[in-house]
């Protein structure tokens, strides 16, 4: 009886807090046309589908490009003054800073007393295995995806802390998975939402809420597929005869099929996902949730199985992944040379 009353009352208070959540969730803050959001890496991708969104539903906002020449670039400079675009390196701490002065600086303009959000969506994804990668592309990754998030955080907490704002950090689905062949992009985005967790618990007195994206797949929105061929090429530049003899074929095979799967469970259009609906919850909701995925619900359920059980059993799934893998192009090649 006593066990049966635990669950009883455990399962009254789960509902409630349920219900209650939901209901808040649909309460909105005031005042969204007074207040600032900055989000980066928005020459593309989501960061651009995203920027785009909170200026349409009244935000003024600031968008960081990496270059001018980008079309994310070009079509934000034509939003007007409401929709500001700044060219940034958020690799290059120098520019980082002069970002935050110039945003600061835009923000007395505008007669806005500070950025009430910051989205830290840049983000670069080298696929490979490491012992493919050059040293330059592992450094981007952690630069771009952990480094830089967090020294932006840092210049911007007083904003944030003295308008009870939000600070939003993109990270992956496969954050808390060990993904074979993006060994550094997954362990960048898990560092990024360990920072997360760990600063919403030292915020959170001030009313500062801190919410995580985690996409799915969105290849085919995105110029990933570019991005791949250009780093394949420049790893393939830096082989020494150790490597060329050590992975042989498969290294070309693996980007040959590689390439041609890409995007096989990746949303044709934005329209089809929950990242607008997300990210306007994570913003402007009341008791926004602290946690939003981004992908197909029986992508998200794989993930968060695989991501549950013990370490070692992780590790062994992702090695038979990657021997089915190798065995798959291995016996392709050799058909194609008899």
């Amino acid at each position: 009886m006593f066990l049966e009353g635990i669950i009883g009352i455990t399962l009254i208070v789960y509902v409630f807090n349920l219900v209650y959540g939901k209901l808040l969730r649909g309460r909105k803050i005031n005042g969204i046309n007074e207040k600032a959001v900055m989000v980066t890496g928005c020459d593309s991708g989501l960061g651009l589908e995203m920027i785009k969104h909170l200026n349409s539903i009244g935000f003024v906002t600031i968008a960081t490009c990496l270059n001018c020449n980008s079309k994310g670039y070009q079509e934000l400079i034509t939003k007007g003054e409401r929709c500001k675009v700044i060219i940034m390196d958020i690799t290059k701490e120098d520019q980082v800073i002069e970002t935050f002065n110039e945003v600061k600086s835009y923000l007395n303009q505008m007669g806005i007393d500070g950025l009430y959000g910051l989205v830290n969506n840049a983000g670069v994804l080298i696929n490979g295995e490491f012992d493919w990668c050059t040293w330059p592309q592992i450094k981007n990754q952690i630069d771009v995806n952990l480094t830089g998030p967090i020294q932006l955080t840092k210049l911007f907490i007083d904003d944030i802390v003295n308008n009870q704002g939000r600070l939003i950090y993109v990270t992956s689905l496969v954050s808390t998975v060990p993904f074979p062949l993006c060994s550094t992009y997954c362990s960048t985005k898990s560092g990024l939402s360990m920072f997360a967790e760990g600063l919403s618990a030292e915020l959170d007195r001030f009313g500062v809420k801190i919410i995580l994206l985690q996409p799915g797949d969105f290849t085919k929105l995105t110029n990933i597929v570019q991005v791949t061929v250009k780093a394949s090429t420049m790893m393939r530049d830096s082989f020494n005869e150790r490597k060329k003899i050590l992975y042989g074929d498969y290294f070309s095979q693996y980007y040959s099929n590689m390439i041609k799967d890409l995007g096989i469970i990746s949303y044709d259009n934005y329209r089809d996902s929950s990242l607008n609906h997300d990210i306007e919850e994570a913003l402007t909701s009341v008791n926004p949730r602290l946690v939003m995925v981004q992908s197909f619900l029986w992508y998200q359920i794989i993930i968060k199985t695989i991501s549950i059980l013990p370490r070692n059993w992780r590790i062994n799934i992702s090695k038979f992944v990657q021997y089915l893998s190798r065995k798959k192009l291995i016996n392709s090649d050799e058909q194609v040379n008899q």
